[in-house]
């Protein structure tokens, strides 16, 4: 059970609804689904080597009030920071709490 005390950073959910432009082609539009309050805990962050590029990936475990239909096809927004859902778990299938698996968009 989620503790009101425990939930003191606002995070926005985000849906993408793409744009169709004049050719057809569709461009990825992010729209504000839902803000809520949420525990943001950092497990860290590493580093690593892609085609010669360092690049850094840095993961999160976010904690919210559970609402229906939060998928991977969501994001999250936190401030500035943008974070990739990876697994929302539905903590025991009691669709009380989240515990979001995320990864930070750099």
């Amino acid at each position: 059970m989620i503790s009101a005390g425990d939930l003191t950073k606002r995070i926005t959910i985000q849906v993408n609804t793409p744009v169709r432009q004049g050719d057809g082609s569709r461009l990825p539009a992010w729209t504000n689904l839902k803000t809520v309050w949420s525990r943001f805990i950092t497990d860290g962050g590493k580093e690593f080597y892609t085609a010669q590029k360092l690049n850094t990936e840095v993961t999160a475990v976010i904690q919210i009030r559970y609402f229906p239909g939060l998928t991977t096809k969501h994001r999250i927004l936190y401030g500035i920071r943008v974070f990739d859902i990876l697994f929302p778990n539905n903590v025991g299938e009691r669709n009380e709490e989240y515990l979001i698996s995320a990864k930070e968009v750099v």
